[in-house]
């Protein structure tokens, strides 16, 4: 269906009004860190290219001119088969997982040192999620510019938390500090001493946060897309809730894991979360630590 979509002037502007309102003061109780969001590279993706927001210098790609304040605008050619089901959405890392191939190595370190956030255009992602609504899917709200502009910071909400704790065992230094320092205990010789081990958050926790972001940044800004979302919301939450009085927990994981990623868990703790805590909820997810200090 998007096999020849080409980028237009409208998906540019919409990724960058959707990068500016990460920035914007009103969500400064969300981020308080900015120097975790330098750090994040936006990219994004048509039938010929790869697109490139980001605040570090690359200047070996070629460069297209951009309003968004410090930040360059990149452009790379590109033989990827870009399939229709990778235009539903935006997500941490990248998507399609071969476009590494295209992009610099000096960013490819790590998530950890450099959070990559990536999806599909404007266009596409809206008509994407339209012709998924038009088959009677639950709980989409998410096919319309509005809703393009959440999922962005929405991705920059998962990117700010991972920055603060481990989903995954991302630091390849840290990792083989914890196996060659295992090794050697193994072995009996000395080694140095270990301060703190970081073990990987419960995944869902991240969710959480992007939601609680994005509900808010819908909250302020976009006020159609917060409908939205409540429609849908309270569509998919009825329906898990009569899952769940079917399930046998011993033997089953609840309604709140059953949906990808734990988007049941964050769209219904999320809203108790941001309905108690309307300005503290950023602080209580991220005190969650599995930080286990060896001192």
């Amino acid at each position: 269906m998007f096999q020849n979509y080409l980028a237009g002037k409208e998906d540019f502007e919409a990724i960058e009004e959707g990068i500016t309102a990460v920035w914007r003061k009103e969500l400064n109780f969300i981020f308080q860190n900015k120097k975790l969001l330098q750090k994040v590279i936006v990219i994004s993706f048509d039938a010929k290219r790869l697109y490139l927001w980001t605040k570090i210098n690359l200047p070996k790609l070629e460069k297209l001119p951009t309003k968004l304040a410090g930040y360059h605008f990149y452009q790379i050619n590109h033989q990827l088969e870009i399939k229709d089901e990778v235009q539903l959405g935006w997500r941490v890392g990248l998507v399609p997982e071969k476009m590494a191939d295209y992009l610099p190595k000096n960013i490819l370190i790590g998530n950890y040192q450099f959070p990559k956030i990536s999806g599909s255009l404007l266009s596409p992602f809206i008509k994407s999620h339209q012709k998924v609504n038009a088959k009677g899917y639950r709980g989409d709200a998410y096919d319309t510019r509005e809703s393009f502009l959440a999922t962005i910071v929405h991705e920059f909400g998962h990117a700010y938390y991972d920055q603060h704790k481990l989903f995954w065992y991302s630091s390849k230094k840290e990792n083989l500090t914890y196996l060659n320092t295992a090794l050697k205990l193994y072995e009996g010789k000395k080694t140095k001493e270990v301060t703190s081990i970081r073990i990987p958050s419960y995944r869902n926790l991240s969710e959480l946060f992007a939601f609680c972001t994005d509900y808010t940044t819908a909250s302020l800004f976009w006020p159609n897309h917060k409908k939205d979302i409540d429609k849908a919301n309270i569509e998919m939450i009825k329906w898990q809730i009569k899952e769940e009085k079917k399930r046998n927990l011993d033997i089953q994981d609840s309604a709140l894991e059953s949906w990808p990623g734990g988007h049941v868990m964050a769209m219904g703790i999320g809203k108790i979360l941001l309905s108690q805590f309307p300005k503290t909820w950023p602080k209580k997810t991220l005190s969650v630590s599995p930080k286990i200090s060896l001192r």
